[in-house]
């Protein structure tokens, strides 16, 4: 009995200095992270002379967290972390998770969608360019001051409520999930005739490898 004993406290001593030491581990890349994206900031960010110079990035729990606490909230609506695989599937199978769609701020302070992806939840509900998003999860749009996490967690299945007016100033609430979106490189285009000349005309949105064919339809 006191050899099994002696044997369990053993094994349980050996996996919790196991567990010690992966945690440490881990805890040295974040902090290790955190002081490479503070260094980055400070040299090169655009508006670095916002940044407290003061902050300590090893406080920090992830890079994420240092991120949303240095970047400068009032103008600064694009800066965000991914990891290596969505960076990839982004740029060169071209596709991504989340909602497909891109807004942006009128000369009124409206936030109105700058696009939507035909392969993606919005363009799959219908939604347009131009229509005004108005709240999300029956929160008002104007009152949201940080971005970065008001589209929740980054998972399929994920749904929240969207509410949206078209242009003839239909309100509707749209249940939407996120899913893999397809990206289009080109989100119009269309063959202009000028007198005897054909010219294609496309709004290019980005560069991917798997769809450089689009670039192509306007022209044929």
């Amino acid at each position: 009995m006191r050899i099994q004993l002696f044997t369990i406290f053993t094994l349980a001593t050996v996996f919790l200095l196991s567990c010690d030491k992966e945690n440490s581990v881990e805890n040295e890349k974040v902090m290790a992270d955190n002081q490479h994206l503070f260094s980055i900031m400070q040299n090169w960010y655009l508006w670095n002379d916002q940044i407290d110079s003061n902050i300590d990035p090893t406080a920090f729990e992830s890079p994420q967290e240092l991120l949303t606490q240095v970047r400068f909230s009032q103008l600064d609506r694009w800066s965000n972390i991914s990891n290596a695989y969505e960076f990839t599937t982004y740029y060169d199978e071209g596709t991504y998770l989340g909602y497909g769609f891109a807004y942006d701020w009128d000369i009124e302070n409206n936030i109105r969608f700058r696009f939507t992806y035909d392969d993606g939840p919005f363009g799959d509900a219908g939604i347009q360019r131009g229509w005004k998003l108005l709240e999300i999860d029956d929160v008002n749009v104007q009152s949201i001051t940080d971005w970065t996490t008001v589209f929740g967690e980054d998972q399929i299945g994920f749904t929240q409520s969207f509410l949206i007016e078209d242009f003839d100033g239909n309100q509707t609430e749209y249940q939407i999930s996120k899913d893999i979106v397809t990206i289009n490189s080109v989100l119009f285009s269309d063959t202009l005739s000028i007198g005897s000349e054909k010219i294609g005309y496309l709004v290019f949105n980005n560069r991917s490898e798997e769809h450089t064919s689009e670039l192509q339809s306007p022209c044929n």
